[in-house]
Protein backbone atom coordinates (compact mmCIF):
# COMPACT_ATOMS: atom_id res chain seq x y z
CA UNK A 1 0.00 0.00 0.00
CA UNK A 2 1.11 3.20 -0.79
CA UNK A 3 2.52 6.61 1.66
CA UNK A 4 0.13 9.22 1.50
CA UNK A 5 1.57 12.56 2.15
CA UNK A 6 -0.42 15.95 2.75
CA UNK A 7 0.40 18.85 0.43
CA UNK A 8 -1.04 21.04 2.65
CA UNK A 9 0.15 20.27 6.09
CA UNK A 10 2.83 18.34 5.31
CA UNK A 11 6.30 20.26 4.45
CA UNK A 12 6.39 20.89 0.53
CA UNK A 13 9.47 20.66 0.30
CA UNK A 14 10.07 17.07 1.40
CA UNK A 15 6.71 16.20 -0.12
CA UNK A 16 8.21 17.08 -3.23
CA UNK A 17 12.04 15.44 -2.64
CA UNK A 18 10.26 11.80 -2.00
CA UNK A 19 7.97 12.12 -4.89
CA UNK A 20 11.43 13.34 -7.07
CA UNK A 21 13.15 9.70 -5.36
CA UNK A 22 9.97 7.76 -6.29
CA UNK A 23 9.68 8.94 -10.02
CA UNK A 24 12.88 8.48 -10.63
CA UNK A 25 12.88 4.86 -8.99
CA UNK A 26 10.69 3.89 -11.40
CA UNK A 27 7.54 4.14 -9.31
CA UNK A 28 4.22 5.92 -9.75
CA UNK A 29 3.18 8.64 -8.06
CA UNK A 30 -0.55 10.00 -7.78
CA UNK A 31 0.06 13.79 -8.02
CA UNK A 32 -2.78 16.41 -7.50
CA UNK A 33 -3.10 19.19 -10.65
CA UNK A 34 -5.32 21.72 -11.18
CA UNK A 35 -7.70 19.17 -13.42
CA UNK A 36 -7.87 16.02 -10.51
CA UNK A 37 -5.53 14.01 -9.78
CA UNK A 38 -3.47 11.77 -11.66
CA UNK A 39 -1.19 9.21 -11.74
CA UNK A 40 2.52 9.99 -13.09
CA UNK A 41 5.46 8.26 -14.26
CA UNK A 42 8.98 9.63 -14.80
CA UNK A 43 9.14 9.81 -19.08
CA UNK A 44 12.65 8.77 -19.25
CA UNK A 45 11.86 5.47 -16.88
CA UNK A 46 11.09 2.87 -19.49
CA UNK A 47 9.84 0.34 -16.35
CA UNK A 48 7.73 3.40 -15.06
CA UNK A 49 6.39 3.94 -18.87
CA UNK A 50 5.32 -0.03 -18.88
CA UNK A 51 3.85 -0.10 -15.64
CA UNK A 52 1.90 2.46 -16.72
CA UNK A 53 0.86 1.05 -19.61
CA UNK A 54 -0.61 -1.64 -17.94
CA UNK A 55 -3.46 0.51 -16.63
CA UNK A 56 -4.63 1.02 -20.45
CA UNK A 57 -4.40 4.99 -19.66
CA UNK A 58 -1.98 6.28 -22.69
CA UNK A 59 -5.18 7.69 -24.70
CA UNK A 60 -5.87 10.19 -22.18
CA UNK A 61 -2.01 10.27 -20.80
CA UNK A 62 -0.15 13.81 -21.28
CA UNK A 63 3.73 14.52 -21.46
CA UNK A 64 3.88 17.33 -18.68
CA UNK A 65 6.80 20.05 -19.02
CA UNK A 66 8.04 23.24 -16.91
CA UNK A 67 7.02 25.60 -19.58
CA UNK A 68 7.08 25.98 -23.50
CA UNK A 69 10.80 26.47 -23.22
CA UNK A 70 10.67 22.83 -22.08
CA UNK A 71 8.21 21.98 -24.28
CA UNK A 72 10.59 22.89 -27.39
CA UNK A 73 12.99 20.35 -25.98
CA UNK A 74 10.39 17.48 -26.23
CA UNK A 75 8.94 18.41 -29.22
CA UNK A 76 11.02 20.91 -31.43
CA UNK A 77 8.48 20.95 -34.28
CA UNK A 78 6.33 23.29 -32.05
CA UNK A 79 4.42 25.80 -34.56
CA UNK A 80 4.18 29.32 -34.40
CA UNK A 81 1.06 28.64 -32.86
CA UNK A 82 1.71 25.88 -30.55
CA UNK A 83 4.24 28.11 -29.16
CA UNK A 84 1.95 31.49 -28.50
CA UNK A 85 -0.77 29.37 -27.40
CA UNK A 86 1.43 27.72 -24.66
CA UNK A 87 2.95 31.14 -23.91
CA UNK A 88 -0.48 32.17 -22.86
CA UNK A 89 -2.11 29.01 -21.38
CA UNK A 90 0.49 27.32 -19.56
CA UNK A 91 0.55 26.28 -16.93
CA UNK A 92 -3.42 26.05 -16.71
CA UNK A 93 -6.05 23.26 -18.16
CA UNK A 94 -4.90 23.05 -21.95
CA UNK A 95 -3.76 19.89 -23.36
CA UNK A 96 -1.90 20.93 -26.90
CA UNK A 97 -1.72 17.62 -29.27
CA UNK A 98 0.53 18.64 -31.71
CA UNK A 99 2.67 16.44 -34.74
CA UNK A 100 5.92 14.82 -33.51
CA UNK A 101 8.25 14.02 -35.71
CA UNK A 102 10.28 10.55 -35.27
CA UNK A 103 13.60 12.38 -34.06
CA UNK A 104 12.11 14.06 -30.98
CA UNK A 105 13.42 13.87 -27.53
CA UNK A 106 10.19 13.42 -26.59
CA UNK A 107 9.89 9.62 -28.07
CA UNK A 108 10.47 8.28 -24.61
CA UNK A 109 8.49 4.99 -25.27
CA UNK A 110 5.43 6.73 -24.32
CA UNK A 111 4.37 7.95 -27.24
CA UNK A 112 6.88 6.59 -30.09
CA UNK A 113 5.23 5.91 -33.25
CA UNK A 114 2.04 7.88 -32.86
CA UNK A 115 3.04 10.75 -34.88
CA UNK A 116 1.89 13.38 -32.09
CA UNK A 117 2.42 14.18 -28.86
CA UNK A 118 -0.01 15.50 -25.76
CA UNK A 119 1.61 18.11 -24.09
CA UNK A 120 0.68 19.94 -20.77
CA UNK A 121 1.70 22.46 -17.93
CA UNK A 122 -0.30 21.38 -15.06
CA UNK A 123 -1.37 24.39 -12.73
CA UNK A 124 -0.65 23.09 -9.20
CA UNK A 125 2.31 23.47 -7.40
CA UNK A 126 2.71 20.09 -6.91
CA UNK A 127 3.70 18.65 -10.05
CA UNK A 128 5.56 21.72 -11.26
CA UNK A 129 8.19 21.84 -8.55
CA UNK A 130 8.42 18.25 -9.06
CA UNK A 131 9.26 18.97 -12.66
CA UNK A 132 12.01 21.31 -11.70
CA UNK A 133 13.84 18.78 -9.93
CA UNK A 134 13.56 16.26 -12.76
CA UNK A 135 15.66 15.81 -15.88
CA UNK A 136 13.07 15.24 -17.98
CA UNK A 137 9.24 15.31 -18.02
CA UNK A 138 6.30 13.34 -16.56
CA UNK A 139 3.51 11.11 -18.13
CA UNK A 140 0.63 12.16 -16.97
CA UNK A 141 -2.89 10.35 -16.80
CA UNK A 142 -5.93 11.05 -15.32
CA UNK A 143 -7.59 8.66 -12.62
CA UNK A 144 -10.90 7.65 -13.91
CA UNK A 145 -14.36 9.09 -13.65
CA UNK A 146 -15.11 8.40 -9.87
CA UNK A 147 -12.06 7.17 -8.68
CA UNK A 148 -10.04 8.93 -6.14
CA UNK A 149 -6.40 9.21 -4.79
CA UNK A 150 -7.36 6.54 -1.91
CA UNK A 151 -4.59 4.33 -1.70
CA UNK A 152 -6.66 1.21 -1.57
CA UNK A 153 -8.48 1.99 -5.10
CA UNK A 154 -7.04 0.01 -8.09
CA UNK A 155 -4.77 2.59 -9.38
CA UNK A 156 -3.44 3.47 -5.53
CA UNK A 157 -2.30 0.01 -5.12
CA UNK A 158 0.09 0.56 -8.14
CA UNK A 159 1.63 3.97 -6.96
CA UNK A 160 4.65 3.94 -4.39
CA UNK A 161 3.40 7.21 -3.06
CA UNK A 162 -0.11 9.31 -2.78
CA UNK A 163 0.04 13.23 -2.26
CA UNK A 164 -3.14 14.17 -1.59
CA UNK A 165 -4.69 17.82 -1.25
CA UNK A 166 -8.02 19.37 -0.49
CA UNK A 167 -9.97 19.57 -3.72
CA UNK A 168 -10.42 22.78 -4.94
CA UNK A 169 -13.64 25.48 -5.10
CA UNK A 170 -13.98 24.75 -8.47
CA UNK A 171 -12.67 21.31 -10.70
CA UNK A 172 -11.59 22.28 -13.90
CA UNK A 173 -11.86 20.35 -16.91
CA UNK A 174 -8.42 20.13 -19.55
CA UNK A 175 -9.78 21.60 -23.19
CA UNK A 176 -7.96 19.93 -25.79
CA UNK A 177 -6.79 21.40 -28.97
CA UNK A 178 -5.24 19.84 -31.63
CA UNK A 179 -2.81 22.20 -33.62
CA UNK A 180 -1.69 21.24 -37.39
CA UNK A 181 1.22 24.45 -38.42
CA UNK A 182 -1.16 27.55 -37.48
CA UNK A 183 -4.02 25.94 -37.43
CA UNK A 184 -5.61 24.99 -34.30
CA UNK A 185 -8.86 23.16 -33.05
CA UNK A 186 -10.96 22.72 -29.74
CA UNK A 187 -11.06 18.76 -30.09
CA UNK A 188 -12.31 17.79 -26.29
CA UNK A 189 -14.22 20.76 -24.41
CA UNK A 190 -13.22 21.98 -21.41
CA UNK A 191 -12.68 24.73 -19.09
CA UNK A 192 -10.91 26.96 -21.46
CA UNK A 193 -13.19 27.70 -24.61
CA UNK A 194 -12.78 28.04 -27.55
CA UNK A 195 -13.89 31.74 -27.67
CA UNK A 196 -11.52 32.77 -24.92
CA UNK A 197 -8.71 30.67 -26.86
CA UNK A 198 -9.88 32.81 -30.01
CA UNK A 199 -9.29 36.14 -27.56
CA UNK A 200 -5.71 34.35 -26.23
CA UNK A 201 -4.66 34.42 -29.47
CA UNK A 202 -4.73 37.41 -30.46
CA UNK A 203 -1.54 38.81 -32.13
CA UNK A 204 -0.06 41.27 -29.59
CA UNK A 205 2.50 43.77 -30.44
CA UNK A 206 4.48 45.57 -27.73
CA UNK A 207 6.40 48.56 -27.67
CA UNK A 208 8.98 49.30 -24.62
CA UNK A 209 10.45 52.82 -23.91
CA UNK A 210 11.95 54.03 -20.50
CA UNK A 211 8.93 55.36 -18.99
CA UNK A 212 5.93 54.99 -21.62
CA UNK A 213 5.27 58.66 -21.72
CA UNK A 214 6.74 59.55 -25.21
CA UNK A 215 8.62 57.55 -27.55
CA UNK A 216 6.62 53.75 -26.73
CA UNK A 217 3.35 55.39 -26.96
CA UNK A 218 3.98 57.68 -29.68
CA UNK A 219 4.76 54.22 -31.54
CA UNK A 220 1.64 52.18 -30.25
CA UNK A 221 -0.59 55.04 -31.47
CA UNK A 222 0.81 55.63 -35.18
CA UNK A 223 0.96 51.42 -35.36
CA UNK A 224 -2.33 51.56 -34.42
CA UNK A 225 -3.50 54.07 -37.15
CA UNK A 226 -1.78 51.94 -39.69
CA UNK A 227 -3.01 48.92 -38.86
CA UNK A 228 -6.68 50.47 -39.18
CA UNK A 229 -5.96 51.82 -42.43
CA UNK A 230 -4.93 48.43 -43.49
CA UNK A 231 -7.92 46.57 -42.30
CA UNK A 232 -10.44 49.31 -43.06
CA UNK A 233 -11.26 50.04 -39.32
CA UNK A 234 -11.03 52.45 -36.62
CA UNK A 235 -7.83 51.93 -34.35
CA UNK A 236 -9.82 50.39 -31.09
CA UNK A 237 -11.72 47.53 -33.80
CA UNK A 238 -8.26 46.24 -34.17
CA UNK A 239 -8.89 43.33 -31.81
CA UNK A 240 -12.06 42.17 -34.16
CA UNK A 241 -9.27 41.59 -36.88
CA UNK A 242 -7.11 39.39 -34.42
CA UNK A 243 -4.54 42.63 -33.00
CA UNK A 244 -3.77 44.05 -30.30
CA UNK A 245 -1.13 47.10 -30.01
CA UNK A 246 0.24 48.16 -26.79
CA UNK A 247 3.36 49.93 -24.69
CA UNK A 248 4.96 49.84 -21.83
CA UNK A 249 8.06 51.34 -20.33
CA UNK A 250 10.96 49.67 -18.09
CA UNK A 251 10.83 52.80 -15.26
CA UNK A 252 7.55 53.58 -15.73
CA UNK A 253 5.06 54.83 -13.49
CA UNK A 254 1.20 53.67 -13.18
CA UNK A 255 -0.72 55.50 -14.67
CA UNK A 256 1.16 59.05 -16.34
CA UNK A 257 -0.80 60.65 -19.41
CA UNK A 258 1.67 61.16 -22.50
CA UNK A 259 3.26 64.36 -22.78
CA UNK A 260 1.22 67.37 -24.16
CA UNK A 261 4.10 67.32 -26.99
CA UNK A 262 3.70 63.99 -28.12
CA UNK A 263 -0.06 64.18 -28.14
CA UNK A 264 0.50 67.14 -30.21
CA UNK A 265 2.27 65.66 -32.49
CA UNK A 266 0.54 62.18 -32.77
CA UNK A 267 -2.73 64.18 -33.56
CA UNK A 268 -1.40 66.27 -35.85
CA UNK A 269 -0.04 62.52 -37.51
CA UNK A 270 -3.57 61.84 -37.54
CA UNK A 271 -3.26 59.11 -33.99
CA UNK A 272 -4.90 59.84 -30.76
CA UNK A 273 -2.92 59.93 -27.67
CA UNK A 274 -5.52 61.80 -25.37
CA UNK A 275 -6.51 58.65 -23.21
CA UNK A 276 -3.07 57.46 -22.90
CA UNK A 277 -2.07 56.20 -19.30
CA UNK A 278 1.54 54.80 -18.40
CA UNK A 279 2.34 51.37 -17.35
CA UNK A 280 5.27 49.44 -16.42
CA UNK A 281 6.69 46.34 -18.27
CA UNK A 282 5.46 43.31 -16.97
CA UNK A 283 6.87 39.71 -17.06
CA UNK A 284 2.63 38.86 -18.47
CA UNK A 285 3.31 41.38 -21.30
CA UNK A 286 6.85 40.06 -22.09
CA UNK A 287 5.49 36.63 -22.51
CA UNK A 288 2.31 37.31 -24.47
CA UNK A 289 4.36 39.76 -27.10
CA UNK A 290 4.56 38.26 -30.57
CA UNK A 291 6.04 41.35 -31.95
CA UNK A 292 8.08 43.15 -29.40
CA UNK A 293 9.97 46.26 -29.98
CA UNK A 294 12.43 48.29 -28.25
CA UNK A 295 13.81 51.96 -29.10
CA UNK A 296 17.06 51.94 -27.97
CA UNK A 297 19.97 49.27 -27.80
CA UNK A 298 19.83 50.05 -24.39
CA UNK A 299 16.60 48.72 -23.99
CA UNK A 300 17.31 45.82 -26.03
CA UNK A 301 20.01 44.75 -23.65
CA UNK A 302 18.37 45.21 -20.78
CA UNK A 303 15.20 43.02 -22.01
CA UNK A 304 17.13 40.28 -23.11
CA UNK A 305 17.80 38.18 -19.64
CA UNK A 306 13.97 38.44 -19.17
CA UNK A 307 12.45 36.96 -22.66
CA UNK A 308 12.51 33.18 -22.26
CA UNK A 309 14.08 30.56 -24.94
CA UNK A 310 11.16 29.98 -27.23
CA UNK A 311 9.65 33.01 -26.73
CA UNK A 312 9.26 36.28 -28.66
CA UNK A 313 12.61 38.14 -28.91
CA UNK A 314 12.83 41.56 -28.45
CA UNK A 315 14.58 44.14 -31.31
CA UNK A 316 14.55 47.65 -32.19
CA UNK A 317 11.93 49.34 -33.84
CA UNK A 318 14.66 51.00 -36.34
CA UNK A 319 15.80 48.99 -38.88
CA UNK A 320 18.70 50.44 -39.55
CA UNK A 321 20.01 50.20 -35.74
CA UNK A 322 19.98 53.58 -34.63
CA UNK A 323 18.54 54.23 -31.40
CA UNK A 324 15.35 56.81 -31.06
CA UNK A 325 16.20 59.25 -28.76
CA UNK A 326 14.36 60.33 -26.25
CA UNK A 327 12.54 63.39 -26.94
CA UNK A 328 11.20 64.48 -22.92
CA UNK A 329 11.72 67.69 -22.28
CA UNK A 330 12.60 69.22 -25.79
CA UNK A 331 10.95 71.38 -28.40
CA UNK A 332 8.00 70.28 -29.95
CA UNK A 333 10.34 70.22 -32.75
CA UNK A 334 12.47 67.48 -31.54
CA UNK A 335 8.93 65.58 -30.46
CA UNK A 336 8.18 65.41 -34.56
CA UNK A 337 11.91 64.64 -35.46
CA UNK A 338 10.94 61.79 -33.15
CA UNK A 339 7.83 60.54 -33.90
CA UNK A 340 8.91 61.01 -38.00
CA UNK A 341 11.01 58.46 -37.21
CA UNK A 342 8.91 56.07 -35.79
CA UNK A 343 6.50 56.61 -38.24
CA UNK A 344 9.24 55.70 -40.97
CA UNK A 345 10.67 52.46 -39.00
CA UNK A 346 6.92 51.53 -38.45
CA UNK A 347 6.58 51.78 -42.39
CA UNK A 348 9.16 49.38 -42.83
CA UNK A 349 7.99 46.74 -40.43
CA UNK A 350 4.14 46.55 -41.03
CA UNK A 351 4.41 44.27 -43.45
CA UNK A 352 5.50 41.52 -41.05
CA UNK A 353 2.61 42.42 -38.27
CA UNK A 354 0.01 39.80 -39.39
CA UNK A 355 -2.99 38.67 -38.05
CA UNK A 356 -2.93 35.17 -36.69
Amino acid sequence: MPDVLDWQRDDPRLVMERAVRELTAGKLVILPTDTGYHIAAYALHPEALATLGQLGCNEQAVLAVRDVKDALRWAPGMSAAARRLGRRVWPGPVNLVIESPGTSEAQTGWNAGQGTIRLRVPAHEAPLMTLGQLAGPLVLAPLPAGMGPEPTSAWGMRASLVIADSPPTQQLVATVVQVRGDKWQVTQAGSITAEMLQELMLTLVLFVCTGNTCRSPMAEALCKKLLAERHGCKPEELDRHGILVFSAGLAAMMGMEASPEAVTVIRDLGGDLSGHHSQPLTAELLAHADHLFTMTQSHLRSLLPFCPEGGTQPRLLATDDRDIADPIGAEPEVYRECAGQILRYLQETLPQIQPP
